[in-house]
């Protein structure tokens, strides 16, 4: 199965569209960026599950997770002790929002594959594949060295500009 990974233009386009017009989707999405979190995963959270700048994910499987938030996440995140972090709590309603957002865009793309993006990106960005596999919640190495075959191909292909 092809993972789909937005480029940096389009997710700037997404972002920027939905800071202005749909703050809490630039709230989800910004997150689901930063830490790979699945539509399913993200509609679960609460304030509780934030503890010691790590928030605790509810992940496939009933299998729990935690995940370093970085200090860009945190400016997302409205201060709070307790209860849902996001309002949405359907992630029909993260579909529905995200394909309306990136239609006014012009983007093709899918809700998942912020999730592919949020990977690769960490993987280029020089995260070794072993935390990237612990923050993504995959039981198998290869899971997600899917991710790097996709960095490595986007190597070759930036490459194949070079020109003398």
């Amino acid at each position: 199965k092809l993972i789909r990974v937005i480029s940096p233009d389009d997710i700037q386009k997404i972002l920027t569209y939905s800071k202005k017009h749909e703050h809490e989707m630039y709230r989800i999405i910004f997150f689901a960026l930063y830490t790979g979190c699945r539509r399913e995963e993200i509609v679960k959270l609460r304030y509780e599950d934030i503890k010691d700048g790590c928030i605790t994910i509810h992940g496939k499987g009933n299998k729990e997770r935690l995940i370093p938030l970085v200090d860009k996440v945190y400016e997302v995140l409205h201060s709070q002790d307790v209860g849902r972090i996001f309002e949405y709590q359907h992630t029909s309603t993260l579909t529905n929002y995200f394909r309306r957002i990136c239609s006014v865009c012009k983007v093709s793309a899918r809700f998942h594959d912020l999730r592919h993006t949020a990977a690769t990106q960490m993987i280029s960005s020089g995260i070794p594949i072993e935390v990237v596999k612990a923050i993504l919640g995959h039981v198998e190495l290869r899971t997600t060295q899917i991710y790097a075959q996709v960095v490595a191909d986007k190597m070759r292909q930036e490459m194949s500009k070079l020109k003398y």
